[in-house]
Formats: C-alpha cells, sequence, structure tokens
C-alpha cells in the first residue's frame, strides 16, 4: 500500500469532491492521479501557513476504490451527479466531472476551473489533463471545517511544502499504523462543510495548487 499526501491551500469541496457519497480527485494533483492505484490512500492535509488554525490537521482521507479516464467517468451512470450544475446548489456547483472528448479533444465544462459562460481557462486546463484519470472511493473522511488534529507521531507524513510526498509501506512501516488511526476517528463519511465553501460560487483563476 502506497499514501500521497499533500497541503490543501484551497477547499471548496472540488478537488477532492466528497459529496453524494463518494470521494472523487479529478483535477489537480496529476502526478497522484497519474500514480496512485487501487487500494493506496489520499491524505489531503491543511495549510501549513503559521497563522492557518488548520495547520498539522486532516481536512480528508480516501481510499482509492477505482481508476478511471476522464471519458468514463464522464459517461459513467454513477457519476452523473458529479457534473456541475450552476443553477442548482453549491454542492452542484463544485461539480469535478468537467472533461470529456468532443472530435477527439477535450472540453473543458462550465465550471469551478472555467472562466464566466463556460469559456475554458487553458491554465486549468492544461495543468488538469497532465493525467487523464480520477480516482474515487466510497471508504473515506471528508472533515472539511472541522478538520482532525493529526497525532504527533504521524505528523512525519505531512508535507512541507505544496508538492506531495509518496510513502509506501515497504519503506515505512508505520504508514500501516497512520492508516488505522485515521480510520479510527468514526464511520467513513462527510462530517463537515468545506473551509471556503462560502454562500456565492466562485470560480478559480488559474494560481497554482
Amino acid at each position: 500500500m502506497t499514501v500521497y499526501t499533500y497541503v490543501i491551500t484551497r477547499d471548496y469541496g472540488f478537488c477532492t469532491k466528497s459529496f453524494f457519497g463518494c470521494c472523487t480527485l479529478a483535477t489537480c494533483k496529476p502526478k497522484i492521479r497519474n500514480s496512485a492505484q487501487i487500494g493506496d490512500w489520499i491524505v489531503g492535509f491543511g495549510s501549513n501557513a503559521v497563522d492557518s488554525c488548520y495547520k498539522n490537521r486532516i481536512i480528508y482521507a480516501f481510499e482509492v476504490e477505482g481508476k478511471l479516464t476522464f471519458d468514463n467517468y464522464w459517461n459513467s451512470s454513477m457519476f452523473q451527479n458529479k457534473k456541475p450544475l450552476l443553477t442548482g446548489s453549491l454542492k452542484q456547483c463544485y461539480g469535478d466531472n468537467i472533461y470529456h472528448k468532443v472530435n477527439g479533444l477535450y472540453r473543458q465544462e462550465n465550471s469551478h476551473h472555467s472562466f464566466e459562460e463556460g469559456i475554458e481557462n487553458l491554465d486549468n486546463k492544461t495543468r488538469d489533463l497532465h493525467s487523464e484519470y480520477v480516482l474515487y472511493g466510497h471508504k473515506y473522511f471528508y472533515w472539511g471545517k472541522d478538520a482532525i488534529p493529526c497525532k504527533k507521531q504521524f505528523l512525519l507524513f505531512k508535507p512541507s511544502c505544496r508538492d506531495h510526498r509518496r510513502f509506501s509501506s515497504s519503506e515505512y512501516p508505520d504508514v500501516i499504523l497512520f492508516i488505522d488511526w485515521i480510520c479510527s476517528n468514526g464511520a467513513f463519511g462527510f462530517y463537515s462543510e468545506p473551509i471556503m465553501f462560502n454562500a456565492e460560487f466562485e470560480r478559480y483563476k488559474g494560481e497554482r495548487i
């Protein structure tokens, strides 16, 4: 088993998207989406900023149950509720099922990662398309605004910068203990709203995540 960890600087419930009973990682973090395999875990830590109340806390974690291409994700009956609906609730607005091929080329749908009126944001699109894979899992914890403090002995797994870290259980025996501890924090599921879940839908202009 391998655990991938990274620091979440912007938590809108889009990347990762943990609504509707399934956690998905469909945009951003292309290196993780390329490398992760079924049975691996993805863990998102809060900001490392000195004044952040989410420093050393875990926002979400999930076990990779499946790995799909963007087209398969788009067409799957299981993930239609992950497509953005900008006239719906905030949960629907932040849909991450936004890429599919039209005449052989990927189209970016009107979403958190596009500009107004669905004009493609090429910076976001280019970064997202560095991997064509989507990770998903029903075994997940999403704590959001109620992010849990990471047990001190497991802080070694927290990245010190924005790039992700990769820990194999064959090289780091404590990985198993880390995941066991995460799973000891309650039942799988959605616990609290995203940290930046405000009254109005927002678009991401393209700064690095």
